[in-house]
Order: C-alpha cells, then sequence, then structure tokens
C-alpha cells in the first residue's frame, strides 16, 4: 500500500511553487547603456467615425486617440483593491529618449504611489539633489 503525502505539504509545495514563479515574473531584466527605445511616442487622433465604444466590465470605453510607442518599463505597480483595479489593474511606468538609457536611470529612483510615478535624481549627474 502506497503512503499519500500528507495534505499540508501539498499545501507548502503549492506555496513555495507560487512565491518561485512570482519572483521569476517580477524579476528586474538587466540593460546596458545606451537608449533601448530612441523615438518619441506617436499619437494620431481618430476620424470621426472612428472612436467605437466598447464595454469592459461595468466601464464603457470610447477611443479617442491611437498610439505606437517603443518604451523601457521603468516601474510596475499592480492594484487589487481600488476603484480602478477592475479597469486598470497594472499602472506601468514607462520611459524612452534619455529615460531609456540605464546610464541616466543610474542617477535616478523610481517610485509609483496611487497611480502617480516619481522620479528622484540620487546620483552625482544631478549635483543639487538630495539624497
Amino acid at each position: 500500500m502506497l503512503n499519500r503525502p500528507a495534505p499540508w505539504l501539498w499545501i507548502v509545495l503549492l506555496l513555495c511553487a507560487w512565491g518561485a514563479w512570482r519572483d521569476w515574473s517580477q524579476r528586474e531584466v538587466p540593460h546596458g547603456p545606451g537608449m533601448l527605445a530612441a523615438d518619441d511616442p506617436d499619437q494620431t487622433g481618430l476620424k470621426a467615425d472612428d472612436p467605437r465604444p466598447f464595454d469592459r466590465g461595468d466601464f464603457r470605453i470610447t477611443p479617442l486617440a491611437d498610439i505606437a510607442l517603443t518604451a523601457r518599463v521603468l516601474a510596475r505597480e499592480d492594484y487589487r483593491f481600488d476603484a480602478l483595479a477592475a479597469l486598470v489593474p497594472t499602472d506601468l511606468a514607462l520611459g524612452w529618449g534619455r529615460m531609456s538609457d540605464s546610464a541616466v536611470l543610474a542617477d535616478i529612483t523610481i517610485t509609483q504611489q496611487a497611480r502617480f510615478f516619481f522620479g528622484r535624481p540620487t546620483g552625482s549627474r544631478f549635483p543639487n539633489a538630495r539624497s
């Protein structure tokens, strides 16, 4: 007769697997110096007959513009409990041009809070900055 592992062992294994996946999925990807996203975003307005409203959950969305961009993700914040979480569960702080260059970002601390992001100069590149 085979002995089955105790149920608590399965729970521990599942929690370990979930923690490993979460750490891996939110890891920082290293980038060398130089701009990764050199071009500014390209935003164009829609023609009067283009905006077709659509529903997402309790929200009705009417597109106003098209945007095309290549950007570097500077920070990410996930939301579950605020009023917009059902519509926008993740906020990204994006950078392009000089703000996609690791050499510039090495002297800036990026934080996010309450759906805003903040960049604070911290290095020698910014002599008047307070750490």
